[in-house]
């Protein structure tokens, strides 16, 4: 499951692009931009704890 994280995000960033642009024409589509940028660098300072969380896991 960890390995398909990264292409999920990526594959739902894109189609949400793709729908803006479809639904909102050309003003819908820069929104959808903006809020997929919003949503790359707004994670950008969690990326350390997301990681740790998914992939530390407690040794006994």
């Amino acid at each position: 499951m960890h390995l398909l994280k990264i292409p999920i995000l990526l594959t739902f960033l894109t189609l949400l692009v793709t729908m803006g642009s479809t639904i909102g024409g050309q003003s819908g589509l820069l929104i959808a931009f903006t809020l997929t940028c919003g949503m790359n660098f707004g994670s950008y300072p969690w990326a350390n704890e997301l990681v740790g969380w998914s992939a530390w896991e407690e040794v006994a």
